[in-house]
């Protein structure tokens, strides 16, 4: 089993004569956590889609492994709202979740009680976690979050160390302009949502 995830060798986007980013390059390991810190603008939210190959580089080359299990939760979701769905229907939206998933995911990020609420009626921060319940139980390898902190209060009593399922080696990639504590791996500390460790890419 490859260690390394995900690679990218000086790398750059270019749009409309513009580099937003260039010569990026580096490597995300299995079990690794990565902070990937900057102001608005800076291009956190390009390198993050360059690296799950969602964006093609306009120059160097990206590598990601195959069959790799990723999550991803973007900065902002585009929904019709006047669609009526409810929070246990967002959930199934891709794969249909048991009903023990389901309470699992939904208590891990709080938000159990809203179970068969509209999500049109949800609050930005529970609509956040409600992102971040879908994202986990994918139970990816690689969960990829993109500026958490723009509604820090989501996070702060989600710990997936206290939750035997999620509590295995999994790489946590996150973009915030908010530093935390120094980096280190998931498989031996908490991971407590609220005080992600980091590690600053240049």
């Amino acid at each position: 089993m490859s260690n390394t995830l995900i690679q990218l060798n000086n790398c750059g986007i270019l749009r409309n004569q513009k580099w937003l980013v260039r010569g990026v390059s580096l490597k995300v390991d299995r079990g690794q956590i990565v902070t990937l810190i900057g102001p608005n603008g800076s291009g956190k939210s390009t390198t993050a889609k360059m690296a799950l190959g969602i964006l093609r580089p306009d120059e160097g080359s990206n590598i990601v492994l195959n069959n790799l299990k990723i999550s991803y939760v973007p900065q902002k979701l585009s929904i019709d709202w006047s669609l009526p769905l409810r929070v246990i229907d967002f959930m199934n939206l891709i794969k249909k979740h048991s009903q023990e998933t389901l309470m699992d995911m939904l208590t891990l990020t709080g938000i159990k009680h809203l179970l068969y609420e509209d999500v049109r009626n949800l609050s930005g921060g529970e609509f956040q976690r409600l992102l971040m319940a879908r994202a986990i139980a994918k139970e990816p390898e690689f969960l990829v979050l993109d500026d958490p902190f723009r509604c820090r209060l989501c996070w702060g009593n989600c710990s997936l160390s206290n939750h035997s399922r999620y509590s295995k080696n999994f790489t946590l990639w996150h973009s915030s302009n908010l530093p935390q504590s120094p980096c280190g791996n998931v498989s031996n500390q908490s991971c407590d949502l609220s005080e992600w460790p980091y590690l600053l890419l240049r």
